[in-house]
């Protein structure tokens, strides 16, 4: 399974774009069933102070709407986030501590 992420500028981060895609991704997995959030999470890692890496774990690849999302802001395949710099934003908690 394939973790996925998106880039934000700082900017586009200070303009609302971090906000909109983090209630995107609760909408979405609210109206699909609240029993979606298990191992659906979404982190950021920010890198150089001007960079934003939003991190999608394997699980919400299976959900299209945020797969939608995620090709809307030209998201990639990567690996999985490194435990150091990583913060939580939303989704399951408890799977997000192995990364934590």
């Amino acid at each position: 399974m394939k973790w996925y992420n998106i880039s934000l500028s700082r900017d586009e981060v200070r303009h609302g774009e971090l906000h909109k895609i983090l209630k995107l991704f609760c909408d979405i997995l609210e109206s699909v069933n609240k029993t979606n959030y298990l191992k659906n999470i979404v982190m950021m890692k920010s890198i150089a102070g001007n960079e934003h890496l939003i991190y999608f774990s394997p699980s919400s690849s299976k959900i299209s709407a945020i797969v939608d999302l995620i090709n809307i802001y030209s998201g990639s395949i990567c690996k999985s986030p490194r435990k150091s710099n990583i913060t939580y934003l939303a989704g399951d908690i408890e799977y997000a501590q192995y990364f934590l």
